[in-house]
């Protein structure tokens, strides 16, 4: 993806860093100097977007691992998202071509991190929780504040009531009681 394409959708960013991290893996975001030794100014864009992101999120990133699942789609019948470069060396990027919302999730000790991309609803539901998880509290860590939710044998229903300051890219920290 080139630094014109990057500049537009700075948050394509952080949708890659969430889905390696929560598969367990370390993204190198390698930004160089040009022959002047100046930074691109592409750059700055999508540096400042990723830091702002990270200071109300990271703790949704460092430190965690992988959950029991990677995530899940928020429609089942949604198609994957498409990365339509072929395998070219430098010029392969890996960027998914579309925004498809969906969830992912790391942890930490007795917390669940649920990272939510691009959903638009202000009320969904989490499949991949069940009643065995005993959840004491769920909230929005960019607004530090708690989220209305309800655990049945569907999984977790969350209710926003409207989508917060971080979107399209926000994180539920989902507090799980010690068994």
């Amino acid at each position: 993806m080139s630094y014109d394409t990057l500049y537009k959708k700075p948050d394509m960013i952080i949708r890659y860093l969430t889905d390696i991290v929560s598969k367990g893996g370390n993204m190198l975001l390698n930004v160089a100097p040009n022959g002047q030794g100046a930074f691109p100014k592409q750059t700055f864009p999508i540096i400042k977007e990723l830091h702002t992101w990270m200071q109300m999120n990271g703790e949704a990133i460092y430190g965690t691992r992988p959950w029991r699942i990677y995530g899940e789609k928020m429609n089942p019948n949604q198609p994957d998202e498409e990365i339509k470069a072929e395998f070219d060396d430098a010029v392969f990027n890996g960027f998914p071509q579309q925004r498809i919302p969906d969830v992912r999730y790391t942890s930490k000790g007795n917390k669940v991190y649920v990272i939510v991309r691009h959903v638009q609803d202000t009320v969904f539901k989490l499949r991949a929780f069940t009643k065995q998880d005993k959840i004491e509290m769920v909230k929005c860590l960019s607004e530090r504040q708690d989220v209305n939710w309800k655990l049945d044998e569907d999984g977790l229903m969350i209710r926003m009531g409207e989508l917060v300051d971080s979107y399209p890219i926000y994180v539920l920290e989902v507090s799980l009681k010690n068994s």
